[in-house]
């Protein structure tokens, strides 16, 4: 569906007044309240920002409060200042450090997704030299390795149990394996 010049005009209105780091976050609430697409994303030369991501780059972390509402995707990989696929996690460990950077973790911003060279969040935040900034996001993917691990773990105790529904035991017991005289071992 084509957006309306009225939202079209809103959006650019928005993206400068966040570029410029005056937009107060009233009229943000305000556009977002009037259709402003909480993923819209803005063109500036060879870069391609989102919404949150140019409240990341301001620094207004009451912006990024004020979108969250509205589900914006924090997962959503975009080119900016040369460096490819970053996501909103990425460009808080750039250009903002801890608070910022705990707050989206809290919001359910993941560790793990990489830029188109390969880097993760936690790959950025070594150049930053800031120790309380690397541990906070080595915790963030230690426990986001250990809820994969945990939902598989779940998978297979699942698949198990369709495995014994069907096959009609209770339990699944080893078979034995042959030895080199024939007998079970």
């Amino acid at each position: 569906m084509a957006k309306s010049n009225e939202i079209l005009a809103l959006e650019q209105k928005v993206f400068n007044g966040l570029a410029c780091e005056w937009y107060p976050v009233e009229a943000l609430e305000d556009a977002l309240s009037q259709g402003l697409d909480v993923n819209a994303t803005f063109k500036y030369e060879d870069d391609e920002v989102n919404l949150i991501t140019a409240c990341i780059i301001a620094n207004r972390i009451e912006c990024v409060k004020a979108l969250l509402p509205y589900k914006p995707d924090i997962e959503k990989k975009v080119g900016q200042l040369n460096v490819k696929d970053m996501t909103p996690l990425m460009a808080t460990v750039l250009f903002n450090g801890g608070n910022m950077t705990e707050f989206l973790i809290k919001a359910g911003a993941k560790v793990s997704p990489k830029n188109a060279d390969g880097n993760t969040a936690l790959d950025l935040s070594w150049e930053s030299g800031n120790c309380d900034l690397i541990l906070l996001l080595e915790t963030a993917l230690e426990k986001e390795e250990q809820q994969k691990q945990g939902a598989f773990n779940l998978r297979a105790q699942k698949q198990k149990e369709n495995i014994q529904k069907v096959l009609g035991r209770k339990t699944l017991k080893p078979r034995r394996r042959p030895t080199s005289n024939g007998k079970g071992a």
